[in-house]
């Protein structure tokens, strides 16, 4: 994963490639400037629309403002998650005790439901400045664009970032077909567990189990597999001009 252990910066929203910042009164020329979103951490991790806009830019940067939010986010593993399985993840809700419990296993779940609401309440406040950490990170052509969208409003107004997440998507994946959208979807969420294998970054068991399992459920809230996913195998052949049927074992 590209960016760790990042910090917020502030600021205005930086030049882009779209719009040129004067060099002062009596200049020559205007000097473009390459769009630096408002978190400084993220600098270059920005999300585009038109010639600059493809799928990779919008995987690597998404990649680093999910990373960014697990570091700086009260439960930010599950924020992160979140974004990326399309719907906010929660601990599992505790069982009611059973009838009869002591006072002792009485306690222990009432201090579980607190864990769980405490988590939950942590969960869906830290979507909320996700919303806004996404927006700084759009430039000033795409966010023209998402504004064009029916239901912007509405997004804007709840700050709802897996919605805007999912606008963005659309507008870097949009010259692809909906099963190419299907196998890009498995591959970056495929990808984002694999990195954070590969890495570990010195986490204590604890650590790691929790944001492991936080991962995993992001695979099964998106419907993808860690091994063999179908629909990554349909995509690559279909590439070759083949398909599961004509294709030899080796191929496959």
């Amino acid at each position: 994963i590209a960016q760790k252990r990042v910090l917020l910066g502030g600021g205005d929203r930086a030049g882009s490639t779209e719009n040129e910042r004067g060099a002062g009164a009596g200049s020559r020329a205007r000097i473009p400037t390459v769009f630096v979103g408002r978190c400084d951490g993220l600098k270059q991790f920005t999300f585009d629309y038109g010639a600059l806009s493809h799928p990779e830019q919008y995987r690597k940067s998404k990649e680093a403002l999910l990373d960014y939010i697990r570091v700086e986010y009260d439960e930010g593993d599950a924020v992160a998650e979140s974004i990326l399985s399309g719907a906010p993840i929660y601990p599992t809700k505790p069982s009611d005790p059973p009838a009869g419990a002591s006072r002792t296993d009485q306690e222990i779940w009432k201090r579980e439901v607190a864990r769980y609401v405490n988590v939950r309440a942590d969960v869906d406040k830290g979507l909320k400045p996700a919303y806004t950490l996404m927006w700084g990170q759009c430039t000033q052509r795409l966010c023209d664009k998402l504004e064009t969208g029916s239901n912007f409003a509405i997004v804007s107004a709840a700050k709802d970032v897996i919605a805007l997440d999912e606008m963005i998507w659309m507008r870097a994946h949009e010259t692809m077909d909906t099963r190419r959208k299907k196998a890009w979807t498995a591959i970056e969420v495929k990808a984002d567990v694999l990195n954070f294998l590969q890495e570990r970054n010195n986490l204590n068991d604890i650590d790691f189990y929790r944001q492991f399992a936080g991962r995993i459920q992001g695979t099964k809230t998106a419907k993808v597999t860690i091994g063999r996913d179908e629909c990554i195998v349909d995509e690559i052949l279909r590439e070759q001009g083949l398909n599961q049927d004509t294709a030899t074992r080796a191929q496959k």
